[in-house]
Order: structure tokens, then C-alpha cells, then sequence
């Protein structure tokens, strides 16, 4: 696995610089399912996607519950966010939240540690996502229709590309592409975010073609954004 380094522009006492690990590829649940069934393994893509829709309503039920989960490849451990006033206040769902964090297991984490490094020298033009704010409502959480700002390096784009934009890509594979914006500059982006966005947890990803290049370029926000 390459990685390189950015400067870390969050840190504005010292100087330092932060790994990024570039993908060389994104793998969806249709193509997890065909790996998983490769010719050889005796196993059907049917049998594999039975399972796996089986695996997503029973832990979804059992979290639903009140279960932790924990399995080789992942924990998964329910949250609450926000803060309660006293001890006889109780869960106000305009201010308090219930999350699912997830961990590695014992398998990832292994993984990890197996995993070979490669240092590079950083691309010459990289897009750089390092910051998001939500301009609309109050807390993490966004909403369709909701106002969002990105601040960062290299953002600008052409809009009027479809492959270009900002996208927000769903668990399920799902893309959902954004269409307004109101500042599109090469540090900052303000956009709205669609009105038949569903509810669920995104990656923001953020494409653009550099001038004098055929080749797309992409940089995602390091953190998942959950809408409600």
C-alpha cells in the first residue's frame, strides 16, 4: 500500500504532516459479493448476497435492541451524542442523537499490521478535503436540502461536467451528486445538498479535472457525514 504526505494545515502552532494512504479503487457490495464467490470457491454470488442481506436485517435488528456487536472484522457498539441537562432529562431527539461506532476486529487489525507501506513523493495536484461545516442546522447531522461548506485545497470544479462535483456516496453503493452551488473557489465550497438524499451515513467525495489534464482527480473528507 503507497502513502504519502500532506502538510497538516489544522495545526497552526507547528509544523507537521499527516500520512494519506491514496485507494486504488473503490469496492462496492455487488463486487465484494462476486469476489467472495470467485470461480473455485464452490460458492454461489446468489448464496453469497442471501447471507449477506440476511447478515444486514439481523444486525440491524439486533443493534436496534440494545446488542453490541463483535465479530472478527468489526465491532460495532451503540452512542449517544449530545448532552443532557440534569439527571432527570431525557433522550430529546432535537438534541441528542443514537450512533453506532465501529472498530476493527481482531481480523483488520491484523490486516494492518501485515499490510506492507510504501512512502511516495505527494502528486504534484491533490485535492485536499480537510475541513466541513454544517451551515444549516446545529450539530454534525445534515438534512436534504441542508447548506455545506468544505475548505480545503484544489476544490474548484466544473460544474457542468456530471463527472465532475461533489458526491456523497451511500454504504449501498449509491451516489448521489450535488447540483447547487452558491461559492465554487479553490478553497472553499458551499453547496446544497439534494432534496431526495436518504437517510444513512456518506463518504463526501469531491472530483475535478485539473486544467491541461484528461485525468480525473478525487480527495474524499476524512470523516463520514450522517444524514437524518
Amino acid at each position: 500500500m503507497e502513502y504519502f504526505l500532506n502538510k497538516n494545515h489544522l495545526n497552526k502552532s507547528q509544523e507537521n504532516f499527516i500520512g494519506r494512504t491514496p485507494a486504488i479503487g473503490v469496492i462496492n457490495k455487488a463486487e465484494l459479493i462476486e469476489e467472495v464467490a470467485k470461480e473455485g470457491t464452490g460458492i454461489t454470488s446468489y448464496e453469497v448476497a442471501s447471507i449477506f442481506k440476511r447478515l444486514e436485517i439481523v444486525m440491524a435488528d439486533l443493534l436496534k435492541k440494545g446488542y453490541r456487536i463483535n465479530t472478527p472484522i468489526v465491532n460495532i457498539t451503540p452512542s449517544i451524542k449530545g448532552l443532557f441537562t440534569d439527571y432527570e432529562d431525557s433522550f430529546d431527539k432535537s438534541r441528542h442523537s443514537l450512533h453506532f461506532k465501529t472498530s476493527s476486529g481482531v481480523v483488520l487489525k491484523q490486516a494492518a499490521k501485515e499490510t506492507q507501506l510504501y512512502k511516495r513523493d505527494p502528486i504534484n495536484y491533490h485535492i485536499d478535503v480537510f475541513k466541513f461545516t454544517n451551515l444549516s442546522e446545529k450539530g454534525e447531522n445534515l438534512s436534504p436540502n441542508a447548506i455545506g461548506e468544505l475548505r480545503g485545497n484544489n476544490l474548484k470544479l466544473n460544474p457542468d461536467d456530471l463527472k465532475q462535483g461533489i458526491f456523497l456516496l451511500a454504504e449501498d453503493g449509491k451516489e448521489y451528486r450535488i447540483n447547487i452551488y452558491a461559492h465554487n473557489t479553490k478553497n472553499k465550497q458551499t453547496f446544497q445538498v439534494p432534496p431526495d438524499i436518504a437517510p444513512g451515513k456518506y463518504i463526501l467525495e469531491l472530483r475535478s479535472l485539473p486544467l491541461n489534464s484528461s485525468r480525473l482527480k478525487k480527495g474524499r473528507l476524512s470523516t463520514s457525514i450522517l444524514f437524518t
